[in-house]
C-alpha cells in the first residue's frame, strides 16, 4: 500500500502504488503479477518434462513414450510445412458443404464434441448480485 495516497483520493493508488512503482513488468507481457508467475513456472516445468521425455525415452513407459512422439511431431516443423494446410483439408470441405443454419448447428455440435469451439461458450458462476447462487 501506499500510505502516501489517502483511500478517498485515489483507492487504486493507494491500495497498489508502491507495487506498481517497484514491480517491473516483462516488456513482452501486458500484465503481470503473482498468477502470472506461476503460469509461467509451471509451464516451464511441463515443458523440461515433455523435453525429458524426448531426449530419454522408455519403450516400457506408455505414457513417456506418447508424450515423446507427440513432442517429437510437434517439433518437426520441416514435415509440417511440407503437409501445408492438408491436414485442414476436411474441416473446410464439411464448412463448404454447410448450406442453411441446421447444418450449421450440426457442424458447431459436431465441432465441439472434437475440441472445437463455437459461437457461444457456457458455463457456471455465482451470481454477482447473490454470492449464494449459482448462473
Amino acid at each position: 500500500m501506499d500510505l502516501d495516497v489517502r483511500p478517498q483520493d485515489d483507492l487504486f493508488w493507494h491500495v497498489n502504488g508502491r507495487w506498481l512503482d517497484a514491480a517491473e513488468i516483462p516488456a513482452d507481457r501486458s500484465s503481470w503479477g503473482p498468477f502470472a508467475i506461476l503460469v509461467e513456472q509451471a509451464e516451464r516445468q511441463v515443458r523440461d518434462i515433455v523435453v525429458d521425455c524426448a531426449e530419454h525415452p522408455d519403450p516400457d513407459d506408455l505414457e513417456r513414450t506418447q508424450i515423446a512422439a507427440l513432442w517429437t511431431s510437434f517439433m518437426d516443423t520441416a514435415a509440417i510445412e511440407a503437409r501445408g494446410s492438408a491436414p485442414l483439408a476436411s474441416l473446410s470441405d464439411a464448412i463448404d458443404a454447410i448450406s442453411d443454419p441446421r447444418g450449421l448447428a450440426a457442424h458447431l455440435g459436431a465441432f465441439e464434441r472434437t475440441g472445437g469451439s463455437g459461437l457461444f461458450g457456457s458455463y457456471v458462476d455465482t451470481d454477482s448480485r447473490d454470492s449464494d447462487r449459482y448462473l
